[in-house]
């Protein structure tokens, strides 16, 4: 950011900024002053005092997001010309005088805050689970620590899905073998879900994307934008996705009898899955 400014040289500048932070909770406003002295020319001209036009950069670093007000103060010259730059100066000659709408004695600046964020209920040695046969029934989300709501936000999400297992091939040999091991390889290249990289844009407003998780394996949380700012990834980046397979249950039947004949039967269940289990089951009485 620079000033143009006429005096004779050296003059001096004073200025200050105000900044009023971005709160959900209210504003605070914040101001620095600033002055700098011994601005010379850029060339030296002897004899009679020369007024001289002068552009004057100013350096402030933007650290904290909300409105960054700049207002220059006064500037005096050599031989001891004040101005308040917010006055209007008739006593200028009429070939001095800045006509251009662009200049002026204020500077506003809107800075917005970069968006943070990470996975939610993702932590290493947690996965998120995914029942066989229910797609789309869990998800993942990703949760905005912050984000400015002039700029919104998005997640890019990249997915790695999980090496299947080859099937086993029994009690087949030579050609034949060779050919279903082929034919298997093609299904399962033609079937396994392919890795991506997409965007997943926030609703206005919102602090969570919701992703529906219909294959198993690693999704990994790439990056954070907004429109117009990058953002911050924090941890946790990573989701694991396991897939929970289907229940199972292998059922042995032994009768129940006395002298006089069955009078029942013992049922034992052997069942494979994430307990606690559910058995449905019906019974008939067939009568001679």
């Amino acid at each position: 950011m620079n000033v143009r400014a006429r005096g004779v040289a050296p003059v001096e500048l004073k200025w200050g900024v105000t900044i009023t932070p971005k709160s959900k909770y209210g504003t605070r406003r914040s101001g620095q002053d600033f002055t700098i002295r011994g601005i010379e020319g850029k060339e030296e001209i002897e004899g009679a005092p020369v007024a001289q036009e002068l552009i004057i950069p100013l350096s402030f670093s933007f650290d904290s997001p909300g409105r960054h007000t700049f207002t220059l103060a006064n500037l005096s010259d050599a031989i001891g010309n004040n101005v308040n730059p917010s006055l209007p100066q008739h006593t200028l000659k009429h070939s001095h005088q800045i006509v251009d709408t662009d200049f002026s004695h204020v500077r506003t600046f809107d800075v917005l805050s970069r968006p943070s964020a990470a996975f939610e209920k993702c932590q290493p040695g947690k996965d998120i689970q995914l029942l066989k046969g229910k797609e789309g029934h869990s998800e993942i989300i990703v949760k905005a620590e912050s984000y400015d709501e002039q700029d919104g936000w998005g997640a890019h999400i990249s997915f790695v899905p999980d090496e299947t297992s080859k099937p086993v091939l029994t009690g087949v040999a030579g050609v034949m073998g060779k050919v279903a091991g082929k034919v298997a390889s093609a299904i399962d290249k033609a079937t396994a879900p392919a890795p991506w990289s997409k965007f997943f844009p926030a609703a206005s407003g919102s602090s969570k994307i919701s992703i529906p998780v219909t294959e198993a394996g690693t999704y990994t949380l790439t990056r954070v934008a907004g429109d117009l700012c990058q953002g911050v990834v924090r941890s946790p980046e990573v989701c694991r996705v396991v897939e929970v397979p289907l229940p199972r249950a292998e059922v042995e039947v032994q009768r129940i009898h006395e002298c006089s004949g069955d009078v029942g039967i013992h049922t034992i269940f052997t069942m494979d899955g994430t307990p606690p289990f559910r058995i449905h089951y019906t019974t008939t009485d067939r009568k001679a």
